[in-house]
């Protein structure tokens, strides 16, 4: 393309000038006569365009109407532009190839053909949330049409696909159209054959006769549905055709595209146990590399997820001066080493990656948290978050993220000495001068909060101590701060050798933080319900109903209440906020609450699956899965 554009620019002359102004009379004469082409119907005196017996199919048709579109007779070119208008989205495939055409007023035409089609993305048949997330989406800008895409890929159930489908055939940017198909390709396959040829027929039947080639894929797709293996050979030549594609026409597809298309290519040759030609497949994908950071990470976490060290290897020496000055880089290298139990060299990349010179603590927050809740890799997550928490004054909002991130990961980890103080300091700052108080509500976090989780962790050192006096005492310090503190209200409920009322004060303090989160349940879901028709508020209003419906069931599942209550908020919360893993943790208590233990088991599964490195959700599903076990070994009554 570059070189095509340095050929204009050195050949403009009078002809290129006179070929700009045509093209200017052309556009104004289509925008003037479009309320007589387009906008009515046509005169019904008109006589239809002459049909020849080599055009006898629609498909033969739409293309002798396209070619008449360049026709010499000014009104030969309206009728066929009408008739083309009235077949509407049965000609879509044939105009969207035409806006290529080499003679210039076809192409003009079927621009603006193709731009006056109106699509109806959502059938009437559609679920609710598909055409929630369809809605206004001809009007949205292509980053924005990207993420209903990936909203619609989302879905469970393959909800979605359909839609999907309908944006491979008729979206206009043909990056999307291909990332659309590549969405449904990506989803997993029905596990019975039925499922999966009813899905493969509704994929086919929302693709027709298209010849884009987001339709080629979706008609591969579908046969790879039936029968894997008789598709390889197509799906080699579909994935060497993009590679040409991006190489000759790079407007048409995207780098980025045609990696995800190999990931995908490798994945499958990976299922139908063909390894050597997976590893082959990762190779083209590391040679496709342009030295993007995001682009080296997304690949080198997906050859991390398949054990192909050596292409990480080549990747970090390929770019060794670019991974020497980037953190993110190096402790993706380190934690490949360390899954390779190359320990030191493993610690050696990630002290490498911690003093690359960098003063922003906001970007090292995030790469701590990243380092944790995605990783794993808590030892080298603490270093980065203890580095923010120096580095920035008592009261900040950057300062207070970290120690409540540090203080939450120590606690999972049951360092819960460590943990309080790691928010001592800013606890007893608040006692001691108003003015922090004031500071830490300027953040945007709650001074009572923080005391009330403060003595909460001081309460469950103490109990790992066994020293039950010291926990009963912080307990009732942490429900001072904070009443409906759940943790602390559960572990007084929980309190070994407690007295009788101390026991009394537990159950009025849960009775009342539960009816509070009731009062907060009511007023969220009024808030939501007369939000109906704002998708920005109403989605906010949803995510602290979901919050305050899991914040009751945890709080009740743990200790008492109307079990049967919490289970329907608990599952509530997931439905405003599916595969939220600590609220598939509450909805396993809440099952487990209730005595079904086969889905407390798969929900703390499904739990563990979300957050595979919360320690705390892992120990339970082990404790589940003991009860379920010991359950099955007792004699039926």
């Amino acid at each position: 393309m570059a070189h095509l554009n340095r050929c204009h620019c050195a050949g403009f002359n009078i002809a290129n000038l006179v070929a700009a102004a045509a093209l200017v009379v052309l556009t104004l004469t289509l925008i003037i006569t479009q309320q007589g082409v387009f906008g009515a119907e046509e005169d019904s005196e008109t006589p239809p365009l002459p049909q020849t017996a080599s055009a006898t199919s629609l498909d033969d048709r739409i293309q002798q109407l396209i070619e008449q579109l360049g026709s010499e007779q000014y009104a030969t070119r309206e009728r066929a532009q009408s008739e083309l208008k009235r077949l509407g989205l049965t000609a879509f495939d044939a105009l969207y190839e035409a806006q290529n055409h080499e003679d210039i007023e076809i192409s003009l035409r079927a621009q603006y053909l193709v731009r006056s089609l109106t699509v109806d993305w959502a059938n009437e048949d559609d679920p609710n949330e598909v055409k929630r997330i369809l809605r206004g989406y001809s009007d949205k800008k292509e980053k924005d049409r990207k993420t209903r895409m990936d909203q619609l890929g989302k879905l469970p159930e393959w909800m979605g696909t359909e839609a999907l489908a309908r944006l491979a055939r008729f979206e206009r940017s043909p990056v999307l159209s291909k990332q659309a198909a590549l969405l449904v390709m990506s989803q997993a396959p029905p596990d019975d054959a039925p499922r999966r040829e009813r899905l493969a027929s509704r994929i086919e039947g929302t693709m027709e006769l298209s010849k884009r080639p987001a339709a080629q894929w979706l008609r591969t797709h579908a046969q790879t549905l039936r029968d894997p293996v008789s598709t390889l050979d197509a799906w080699k030549g579909i994935i060497a055709d993009e590679q040409r594609t991006l190489e000759e026409y790079p407007g048409k597809t995207s780098r980025d595209l045609v990696l995800s298309l190999l990931r995908w290519q490798a994945e499958f040759l990976i299922k139908l146990d063909r390894e050597d030609d997976a590893q082959e497949v990762m190779r083209q994908a590391v040679t496709l590399l342009q030295g993007s950071r995001e682009q080296i990470i997304e690949t080198i976490d997906w050859l991390m997820a398949h054990e192909a060290w050596t292409l990480v290897d080549e990747i970090a020496t390929r770019y060794s001066d670019l991974f020497a000055k980037d953190s993110l880089l190096l402790y993706r290298l380190a934690e490949s080493q360390l899954k390779q139990q190359k320990t030191k060299e493993a610690e050696a990349a990630a002290l490498k990656a911690f003093e690359v010179p960098n003063e922003n603590t906001l970007e090292r927050l995030e790469w701590a948290y990243r380092l944790h809740q995605s990783r794993g890799l808590v030892d080298w997550a603490e270093r980065e978050y203890r580095f923010v928490i120096e580095k920035e004054p008592l009261v900040s909002a950057a300062g207070l993220r970290a120690r409540q991130r540090l203080a939450e990961m120590l606690h999972d980890h049951e360092r819960n000495q460590d943990a309080a103080e790691v928010y001592q300091p800013v606890a007893q700052a608040i006692e001691r001068d108003p003015n922090v108080e004031r500071g830490v509500m300027q953040a945007q976090y709650d001074p009572a909060g923080i005391q009330s989780r403060y003595h909460y962790f001081l309460a469950e050192h103490a109990r790992q101590q066994k020293d039950y006096k010291t926990q009963r005492a912080e307990l009732e310090k942490a429900v001072e701060y904070d009443p409906t503190e759940a943790d602390a209200l559960i572990a007084m409920h929980h309190s070994p050798d407690a007295d009788g009322a101390f026991r009394d004060k537990a159950r009025r303090l849960i009775e009342s933080a539960s009816s509070s989160f009731r009062e907060q349940i009511a007023q969220q879901r009024l808030q939501s319900e007369r939000l109906a028709n704002n998708d920005v508020m109403r989605e906010r209003a949803d995510y602290y109903l979901a919050m305050f419906n899991n914040q009751f069931a945890w709080l009740v599942s743990n200790t008492f209440g109307d079990f049967k209550e919490a289970l329907r908020l608990s599952q509530e919360s997931l439905t405003l906020r599916p595969n939220t893993g600590a609220y598939l943790d509450t909805l396993a208590h809440c099952y487990h609450a209730v005595g079904d233990l086969e889905n407390a088991v798969k929900y703390q599964s499904l739990a563990a699956e979300q957050e595979p490195h919360a320690d705390q959700i892992g120990r339970k599903l082990a404790f589940f899965k003991k009860e379920l076990e010991q359950s099955k070994k007792k004699p039926s009554k």
